[in-house]
């Protein structure tokens, strides 16, 4: 990811901006998402990327949107706005749209015009976004059958628990059984639990699930969570794909062919041969 696009989108971020995207997509357009798989979520990051660089409005890049389009599913009811949300194309236009206009929902829609003259506006801010971060926390509760509310979330993040662990269904289903402990009882039985069940990756020193943690023997060995784990294997394949661009561009010498490195990466990043690459009428 750091290779390709020059930057990192985190887990933690990546779920706060798609959640952003989901109100947006109910409260403006009236489509409400029902479902989302990991390949929704690595499709959105892509066109997140695609924003950064300022190539999401490119035509070219419409067919990314609409896969991502279709790789949700959606909530039906007969007063949908989008016929078919999923390959509709109006809609399509207003994904693109929106994720420009936010910067790949970096900002939030807001009433800028009464916060700017406001002394409160760092506090406000910082207040806004810890209770998205906790209406976001208490979704992924209520979608495992968890009956929470913000309250009880708030407590939680109280007793230092990551949000990562906090979105885990092992961690939903212990703390279900002690929530009615006093706060020191609650604290030794979470401490006792993650001492058994979870354990820091040494690479990005994230928490993360046991069971979850993959073994790593490159530099040392041990476990790793699968973030790192992909990323220590994209640098193996990025030296990988480095030689791949340099033999690319050499044979391209000779041609008249004007393309870009980007374009070149994206074009083997879409899997094409350097047959197909190397045809003057293809490119």
């Amino acid at each position: 990811e750091l290779i390709k696009w020059g930057n990192i989108i985190t887990d933690d971020e990546l779920d706060i901006r798609f959640s952003r995207f989901g109100e947006w997509l109910t409260e403006k357009e009236s489509v409400e998402i029902k479902e989302k798989g990991y390949d929704t979520m690595r499709k959105f990051k892509t066109i997140l990327h695609l924003e950064e660089k300022g190539d999401i409005i490119k035509e070219e890049n419409r067919g990314i949107v609409k896969k991502f389009q279709k790789s949700i599913t959606y909530q039906w009811w007969d007063g949908n706005k989008y016929p078919k949300p999923w390959i509709n194309d109006d809609l399509t236009d207003e994904i693109i749209k929106k994720i420009a206009e936010t910067r790949g929902f970096t900002e939030e829609d807001s009433d800028v015009g009464e916060l700017e003259n406001s002394d409160d506006t760092e506090e406000l801010s910082s207040n806004e976004g810890d209770e998205h971060i906790e209406r976001i926390l208490r979704n992924y509760w209520l979608e495992n059958n968890y009956e929470i509310d913000i309250t009880e979330i708030k407590r939680i993040l109280d007793f230092r628990v990551e949000y990562e662990i906090m979105k885990t269904k092992d961690f939903m289903e212990k703390y279900m059984t002690i929530k009615e402990l006093d706060d020191e009882k609650v604290k030794e039985e979470i401490k006792r639990w993650y001492d058994i069940y979870v354990i820091e990756c040494p690479l990005c020193n994230k928490m993360l699930l046991i069971r979850e943690a993959i073994e790593y023997n490159e530099y040392f060995t041990g476990r790793i969570c699968e973030t790192c784990f992909e990323k220590e294997k994209n640098v193996n394949n990025g030296t990988e794909i480095e030689k791949r661009l340099k033999q690319l561009k050499k044979l391209m010498e000779t041609s008249e062919v004007n393309i870009t490195d980007e374009e070149l990466l994206r074009l083997i990043d879409l899997e094409y041969k350097d047959i197909d690459i190397l045809d003057e009428e293809f490119i």
